[in-house]
């Protein structure tokens, strides 16, 4: 079976890996424009993730990828200014200094992934337009060429027009950004996400550099005017910039359907979710991952023949493609009322970006496309209202299971990819 991955940012490579590792029967081309650079930006994980990169980096031990990807270990989220009361609170990883992930560069990670892709062919050309028909699809290069394949992830990034596909996030009020790099800062075990006038700012720390990114909405505030209120931070903390900002606009939305034909859509070419708490690289994983069960495992472990023939087969088929479509969005949506949430009470500042992002969450409730999950995010905020602490629930977890609070073993309740503690720091920290 011949696949194509087109793409090599993340999650083209990410993809890539996962199908040079766990389905090596595939005939893999990997498709890029070597002149389009990856974003470079420093990037928050979720504690999934260092299992999944041990593995998939070649078993690289701790020391080697620790220096070849300039990590440093992330134990949680710092708010700073955040909530009712502009406190600062921890958003932990549970075991606290058990549980763990990664503050990562995404170009050394880029690097690592890529020395462990097994391509049988790797084509570095532009790819202007995909097109699928029930049994193949078809990729169109920027000379002309075309190639034919059984089934193809593309993983090119952003939509570039619009789609009746695609459902905006309108929950979510910011759409751009500032990054600039500073200098590295020792002891800094966790990310910072500091509140500004403007909008919020995220600060991962790398072993050799930190990323300093400052998440705002354009249509409220100009470039020049975060990056002045950046740098101002920034050497407040006696941070002095280093090279030039880059400036960064996205949107926050997801496609109803990633799978098409034989069209995978992947990363941000399917959806995109601000960074607030690093969901991009583990919605990345979870994806790959249904997709090599379905539908590559069926064609790979189940099935020798394409296309389907009979009517069972096919019918089987189209609701098994409904089935993966729904799981998929409606797990992007989980994740971006979760994000939604922490603007619900504000912030320190009472300027018109942080009412305007309170205003997009409670006008979310009313027009969100699955009111279902909205209520189902509600109903983990009542249940978080029942601990005064996470030491509270733990202690009630002992007492109930004779052991203590795994969120591996008891899963007690779960929301996309957050645990009930989860919610009971961020309630708390944001003031109810």
């Amino acid at each position: 079976m011949r696949v194509a991955v087109i793409g090599r940012g993340t999650a083209g490579l990410i993809a890539a890996v996962r199908i040079s590792k766990d389905c090596p029967e595939l005939e893999l081309t990997h498709i890029y424009d070597p002149r389009i650079p990856p974003i470079g930006v420093g990037e928050g994980t979720l504690p999934g993730f260092v299992a999944w990169i041990r593995y998939y980096s070649g078993q690289l031990s701790e020391k080697d990828f620790q220096e070849r990807c300039g990590v440093t270990r992330k134990y949680g989220i710092e708010f700073e200014g955040w909530g009712a009361s502009g406190t600062h609170f921890t958003h932990n990883f549970y075991p606290i200094d058990e549980t763990f992930s990664y503050h990562i560069s995404a170009d050394n990670l880029g690097e690592i992934i890529l020395d462990q892709i097994q391509a049988k062919e790797t084509i570095l050309k532009r790819v202007t337009q995909v097109e699928t028909t029930t049994e193949t699809a078809t990729v169109h290069l920027a000379d002309e060429e075309q190639r034919c394949f059984d089934f193809v992830i593309d993983a090119r990034g952003f939509p570039k027009e619009e789609d009746d596909d695609i459902v905006q996030l309108d929950c979510l009020s910011t759409n751009a950004a500032v990054v600039q790099t500073g200098p590295a800062v020792k002891n800094q075990r966790m990310t910072r996400s500091v509140a500004r006038p403007y909008g919020w700012v995220f600060i991962i720390p790398l072993q050799n550099r930190t990323s300093y990114g400052y998440v705002y909405n354009a249509k409220l505030n100009d470039p020049e005017e975060i990056t002045a209120d950046l740098r101002a931070m920034m050497e407040a903390e006696g941070a002095p910039p280093i090279g030039s900002p880059k400036h960064l606009r996205f949107p926050n939305f997801v496609r109803k359907r990633a799978l098409e034909g034989r069209i995978f859509r992947f990363g941000n070419s399917f959806s995109f979710i601000e960074p607030l708490e690093a969901t991009a690289i583990g919605l990345h994983t979870v994806n790959i991952a249904q997709a090599l069960h379905f539908p590559m495992g069926r064609w790979t472990k189940r099935f020798q023949r394409l296309p389907f023939t009979s009517s069972y087969e096919k019918n089987k088929l189209v609701k098994d493609v409904q089935l993966l479509n729904r799981w998929l969005f409606r797990e992007s949506l989980r994740a971006s009322v979760f994000v939604a949430w922490h603007y619900s009470q504000g912030s320190k500042y009472q300027t018109p970006f942080w009412k305007n992002a309170k205003r997009a969450f409670e006008e979310g409730a009313t027009t969100f496309p699955e009111p279902d999950l909205w209520a189902e995010m509600m109903d983990y905020i009542e249940a978080a209202k029942d601990f005064s602490s996470v030491e509270q629930f733990v202690q009630r977890m002992k007492a109930d299971s004779g052991h203590p609070f795994s969120p591996f073993v008891d899963k007690p309740r779960k929301y996309c990819q957050w645990h009930l503690p989860s919610f009971i720091e961020l309630f708390h920290g944001l003031g109810g």
